[in-house]
């Protein structure tokens, strides 16, 4: 049996500091977290189904980072996670699969130009979400150095077929856009503007996700605990 540690820690160098980032992270979500709750509570009479969906999502990505931080604790003194990194692993899944499922919700106009979305688009859209969610995650964890291709290919697929869904979503909001500005209302404007908004903030986000992944693949020029805080 042959044990490979460094002096200190039995984490790899490059991470040592992501302990005190994770907890950096920990803090801000939390904060956030607080932050958004005490909103709406305060304004309880304005919320709508769209805001329990983002209450949902931040608090799955707190939960996620506070395993994060225990996860690290622990790898620090032992090679021996405790279910930490399992369990870690399992709440991003739900995290990932949760925020493209909201963006697909929202893309329909959700809450915004409609009230209700049918039970099938609904199935549909979670499909979706678990697929392309589950590809990235497979290809984040598993060891495809022979499948690099096959693996690559399916999360292409999946990307498209996600993409194929989100122009559908937002064409058919954009027909209830129509409607609404022939109907000459003042709250066809309102609506209007809120959804262009939405759109806007989609696309930064979206850009903010390829970037992420793009510094991913060339995680090996900086530490890896920058890469995660990132």
């Amino acid at each position: 049996y042959t044990e490979y540690r460094n002096p200190t820690t039995y984490l790899d160098n490059r991470m040592v500091n992501g302990i005190y980032g994770e907890l950096a992270i920990c803090l801000i979500y939390i904060l956030l977290a607080a932050a958004w709750i005490f909103n709406l509570i305060k304004n309880s009479q304005s919320k709508n189904e769209l805001h329990y969906y983002i209450t949902a999502i931040i608090l799955l990505f707190t939960f996620s980072h506070i395993l994060r931080f225990f996860e690290l604790r622990q790898m620090d003194k032992t090679d021996n996670t405790k279910y930490y990194t399992n369990f870690r692993i399992f709440f991003n899944f739900l995290c990932g699969t949760f925020t493209f499922f909201f963006f697909l919700v929202c893309s329909e106009g959700f809450c915004i130009l409609v009230d209700t979305i049918p039970k099938q688009r609904i199935i549909m859209s979670v499909i979706v979400s678990m697929l392309l969610n589950g590809s990235l995650y497979f290809t984040f964890y598993y060891n495809f150095s022979e499948n690099y291709v096959k693996i690559v290919f399916l999360d292409l697929v999946f990307l498209i077929f996600y993409g194929y869904e989100l122009f559908q979503a937002t064409k058919r909001a954009n027909a209830q856009i129509a409607a609404l500005l022939l109907s000459d209302t003042d709250q066809a404007g309102i609506k209007n503007k809120k959804y262009i908004d939405f759109q806007r903030i989609l696309i930064v986000i979206l850009i903010v996700l390829i970037s992420l992944l793009i510094l991913s693949n060339i995680s090996f020029l900086i530490p890896c605990w920058v890469n995660e805080l990132f």
